[in-house]
């Protein structure tokens, strides 16, 4: 891209400011980079804390679900598991009447 330039001093002080102008919009781009990597970062650590004490959660559920489950005759775990499906077919009829359709 080659462009004529005149070589005068007015030409040559408009350019230095310019190039100046672009040095400090360079620089204020590469500070705003560097913020919002440390927020991505904070962010990210702040993810896997939380993913970490989710696992943690899901394995004391399901602990506790076995548990549970030893403890209980198969009678109850049927009559449960019918409750469950009864409940859902309940929702799913709400579904259905709010307008909503189902997969």
């Amino acid at each position: 891209m080659a462009t004529r330039i005149n070589p005068t001093r007015m030409e040559l002080l408009r350019l230095r400011k310019r190039a100046t102008l672009a040095k400090k919009g360079h620089k204020l781009l590469k500070d705003k980079r560097d913020g919002l990597m440390q927020e991505f970062l904070k962010i990210m650590r702040e993810a896997k804390d939380l993913r970490s004490r989710v696992d943690d959660l899901l394995t004391q559920s399901l602990q506790h679900f076995v548990i549970a489950q030893g403890s209980m005759l198969p009678e109850a775990i049927q009559m449960i598991q019918q409750l469950q499906l009864n409940i859902c077919f309940l929702n799913q009829q709400e579904l259905i009447l709010l307008g909503t359709v189902l997969n």
